[in-house]
């Protein structure tokens, strides 16, 4: 849980807001309540500034009616129900605190259109404002739907990474002690879809797909962009191990390093761009705070997640109850392979924006929307 000192922030485009803590942080399952929500005092609601962009773009949509006034924004389907909330409470709670009526689709309908009436500008741009909140913080909640890599397919790296696997599982099935415990060929990572994150999205549908492609395609051509792809393929170095806790008894997720270099440098400030570019646009699944204001680059080796997915998936088609996670000890690999080398000076020339759920049955690696090649 968040300090109270240093709360959960949430960033709407240009509009920052914190999430107070609450006796409701202690319940996952519920979503925080709208009287939750404190807008930091440089942007007070009751202080609309007029050239604000969003703002500017809001009011564009509003248009005088006989009751008032209206606006039609687009909000995609998966974002509907968390507007509406458990039995309309949170859609009739923003009604009462607005002034205004929101009509928001029926469940199971494809439209995007949320329309909000209400007697004045003021109490209309003040409910969009909430809105585009709510679906903000909702998008972090969200599984990511697509996320944009650097592709690990070399075959010189898939053929290391399979001495890796063989020798880590050959080692387990001998080791007496706990040094291993937990490891087994089900956390191993596919050595298809080897990859470097550089940002999680969460798309709702295909405007965004399409919005999301648009940006990489605009950077690319940017003044900035030309100089950073110009210079050629990354030439990279995989060595190494990291894993995020202090405790290498109950790891979670194994990581291979990237090492410092002219070109790792020049792999971080692409990450770091675009991920702030789409997070501006609130495309991003985890926001865009980052304490060091760096993306965490990371090539995932093992994974609890990938076990607990496939043993849920038996237990579902057995009708039992899914199986939790649990963690593996690394303390075993470090002793026989923490400097193992995966890549050595290896040449890198594409970045995907790639779809999670979908893999190209050719090359078994995950389909791409967009590509983003090295060079003049």
């Amino acid at each position: 849980m968040d300090s109270v000192l240093t709360p959960e922030m949430i960033h709407v485009g240009p509009r920052h807001y914190r999430k107070n803590a609450s006796r409701q942080c202690f319940i996952q399952s519920f979503p925080p309540s709208i009287s939750q929500i404190e807008e930091i005092p440089d942007a007070e609601e009751a202080d609309i500034n007029e050239t604000d962009p969003e703002i500017l773009e809001l009011n564009k949509k509003i248009m005088a009616v006989d009751n008032g006034y209206t606006i039609s924004i687009e909000i995609p389907p998966l974002f509907h129900k968390f507007i509406i909330g458990v039995q309309h409470s949170k859609r009739k709670l923003l009604e009462d605190e607005f002034r205004c009526n929101i009509d928001v689709p029926n469940y199971g309908s494809n439209s995007t259109t949320v329309s909000v009436t209400g007697p004045s500008r003021f109490n209309i741009l003040n409910a969009c404002r909430r809105i585009l909140w709510i679906v903000a913080d909702a998008r972090t909640r969200c599984q990511p739907t697509h996320f944009i890599c650097l592709p690990v397919t070399c075959p010189s790296v898939k053929d290391n990474f399979q001495t890796f696997r063989q020798s880590i599982l050959q080692a387990a099935n001998e080791c007496t002690s706990h040094d291993f415990m937990g490891v087994d060929s089900s956390i191993f990572h596919s050595v298809s879809t080897l990859h470097f994150t550089l940002t999680t999205l969460v798309l709702a549908d295909e405007s965004e797909v399409e919005k999301a492609r648009e940006i990489l395609l605009t950077f690319r051509k940017s003044q900035r962009g030309l100089h950073l792809f110009a210079a050629g393929p990354l030439n990279l170095t995989i060595k190494d191990l990291e894993y995020m806790n202090d405790d290498p008894t109950s790891v979670h997720v194994l990581y291979a390093k990237l090492m410092e270099s002219p070109d790792s440098r020049r792999l971080q400030t692409i990450a770091n761009e675009l991920s702030n570019l789409l997070a501006e646009q609130n495309l991003t699944s985890t926001g865009s705070y980052r304490p060091d204001n760096n993306v965490k680059l990371h090539m995932t080796l093992l994974n609890s997640k990938y076990r607990q997915e496939r043993s849920s998936r038996n237990a579902l088609s057995q009708g039992s109850l899914p199986n939790t996670r649990t963690s593996f000890s690394i303390t075993g690999i470090l002793k026989i392979a923490g400097n193992f080398s995966f890549a050595e000076n290896q040449s890198f020339n594409e970045i995907y924006l790639c779809d999670r759920l979908s893999l190209d049955s050719t090359t078994q690696f995950y389909k791409f929307c967009c590509k983003l090649e090295f060079g003049p």
